[in-house]
Formats: C-alpha cells, structure tokens, sequence
C-alpha cells in the first residue's frame, strides 16, 4: 500500500496504491490514483509518504483523493485488519516526509 498525504491541507490524500509487489519503483512511476503536489503560490506544504507491507488483503483502500481526510490516522490503522477481520495484517512500513513550494 502507498499513501501520499498533504498533512498541510487537513491530510488531502494525492496517491494511493495498492497491490504494488515490487520492490523498486523507476522514477515517475504511479498509477491512475495520483496527482502531484500544488501547494498555493507562496506557501510550503508538508507531504508524507507511507509505504506499507500487509500479509493479506484488506476490504478496501480508504480515503478520497483531492479531498481532506482528517480520519487519516484511522486509514492507516485500519490496513492492520484484513478482509476477514484478522488484525496483525501490517508487516512492515516506511515512512518519508518532505515539502514543496511555490513561488
């Protein structure tokens, strides 16, 4: 699973993946649930970058892109739990935060 997320604008999701099995991903590469960073003219945003490894499917992807989601946290939770209500289901993640502007 693969989250980006504008903490800066209330947790506007801007990629969401999942069902990524490799482990390397080439430049520019994302799929059709990404929209890159567009902070306001001046102003710096805060992005966060989540990669998680689950065991086991979970019953879906939450969260609306280009929209706020201050459930956020509980999105992520919630991939802990999967498709057939077992928790544990998160291996492993990563974690990457960085800001972007514009002038």
């Amino acid at each position: 699973i693969i989250y980006m997320v504008d903490i800066s604008a209330n947790y506007l999701i801007h990629w969401k993946a999942e069902g990524v099995t490799e482990t390397h991903l080439d430049r520019g590469w994302a799929d059709s649930y990404y929209f890159g960073p567009y902070p306001r003219t001046g102003l710096t945003n805060t992005y966060d970058i989540y990669v998680i490894a689950i065991r086991n499917p979970i019953d879906r992807l939450r969260g609306s892109l280009r929209v706020p989601n201050e459930n956020f946290p509980l999105f992520l939770a919630h991939l802990d739990i999967d498709a057939e209500g077992n928790t544990g289901n998160i291996i492993a993640y990563g974690h990457i935060s960085a800001q972007y502007s514009v002038s």
